[in-house]
C-alpha cells in the first residue's frame, strides 16, 4: 500500500518543457507530508499525478510510473483511484458539481454508489463538522470564498478517502477554518490512518505532526527529509523562494551569528510550539 513514484517525467501538450523531471518518491500510509516549492516548481502537477488525474483528465506526455495502493495509475480506472484517493484543487470552483450544498456533498457518495440512508448520514455530519448546516439548500456558487472552501473539503472528506491531497485549501480560509479544517486532518489520521499529503507556500503551524517536507525546484526534487533537517538547508530554501516560518529563520540567524544551538534541541522547541498551537485553536473552536 502507499504511494510509489518512480522515473516520473510529465510535460503538457503544446510545451517542450518538463513540467515534473525524474521523480522518484514513496509516500507511506499514514504519513502527514508537506510539499513545497516555488511558483512554477512543479508542485500542482504532481499532485495531478499522484491523484490520477493525470493521466486520466489531463493529457500530456508522462513516462515513469505511479503507483496509489497497488493500483498503476495508467492502467487502473479513473473510478478506482477516486474511492481510494480524495483530492482539494486551489480552485473551489471546479471541484462544485450540484445546484445545492447538500447536493454537492451528496454527488460523490451516490457516484459510489452509497445508500440513501448512509448519504443522508454523512450529509449532516459534514454539514455540521463545516459549519454549513445553515446552507444546506442554498445555491453553493452563491457562497463565499471561504464557505466554497469548506464545502469541497466536506465533499472530499465525506467518502472517507484512504489518502488525501490538498493543494493549497487555506487560501480562502481565515485562522479558525485553517484551523478546523488541520484538527480535523489530523484526527482522521489519527484514528483511520489517513494519508495527508498538504500542498502549500509555508510549513502549517503543526509542526510536530508532519513527518516529512519534500521541496520541488524546476521539477525536482531537491529536498526530502523531516522538519529537523528542513532547519539545516534553511539558507537553501529562502535562495529559490520558499519562506520558513520566522520562529525558524530566528533561530537560523542565531546559528549562523555564532550561537551554538544543539539542533536536537529544536525537536523539543516544536513540541512546545505544537502544544500552544493546539490551545489556541481549542480555544478558537
Amino acid at each position: 500500500m502507499g504511494i510509489y513514484v518512480k522515473n516520473l517525467f510529465f510535460s503538457y501538450f503544446n510545451s517542450k518543457r518538463k513540467v515534473l523531471n525524474n521523480i522518484n518518491l514513496t509516500i507511506n500510509d499514514g504519513e502527514f507530508v508537506v510539499i513545497l516549492g516555488p511558483s512554477g516548481s512543479g508542485k500542482t502537477t504532481l499532485a495531478y499525478c499522484l491523484s490520477g488525474i493525470i493521466p486520466h483528465l489531463i493529457d500530456g506526455e508522462m513516462s515513469g510510473s505511479v503507483v496509489i495502493d497497488n493500483m498503476d495509475t495508467k492502467k487502473c480506472d479513473f473510478k478506482d483511484i477516486v474511492k481510494r484517493v480524495g483530492v482539494v484543487l486551489q480552485n473551489p470552483e471546479a471541484q462544485i458539481f450540484g445546484m445545492t450544498v447538500r447536493e454537492d456533498i451528496a454527488f460523490g457518495l451516490e457516484n459510489i454508489g452509497l445508500d440513501s440512508s448512509d448519504i443522508d448520514d454523512k450529509i449532516n455530519l459534514m454539514l455540521n463538522i463545516f459549519g454549513l448546516k445553515r446552507y444546506e439548500n442554498f445555491n453553493p456558487r452563491l457562497l463565499s470564498g471561504g464557505q466554497k472552501q469548506r464545502l469541497v473539503l466536506a465533499s472530499v472528506l465525506a467518502m472517507n478517502p484512504h489518502i488525501i491531497i490538498l493543494d493549497e485549501p487555506f487560501s480562502n480560509l481565515d485562522l479558525n477554518g485553517k484551523n478546523r479544517v488541520l484538527e480535523i486532518l489530523l484526527n482522521l489520521r489519527r484514528e483511520e490512518d489517513t494519508t495527508i499529503i498538504l500542498i502549500d507556500r509555508k510549513i502549517p503551524e503543526v509542526y510536530n505532526e508532519i513527518d516529512r517536507i519534500i521541496v520541488l525546484n524546476n521539477g525536482k526534487i531537491l529536498f526530502n527529509d523531516s522538519v529537523r533537517r528542513f532547519f539545516d538547508r534553511m539558507d537553501d530554501m529562502v535562495s529559490i523562494g520558499i519562506y520558513p516560518p520566522p520562529f525558524l529563520v530566528f533561530i537560523n540567524s542565531l546559528r549562523k551569528a555564532g550561537f551554538n544551538l544543539d539542533i536536537n534541541l529544536l525537536d523539543d522547541f516544536l513540541g512546545d510550539l505544537y502544544e500552544k498551537s493546539n490551545c489556541n485553536k481549542q480555544s478558537m473552536v
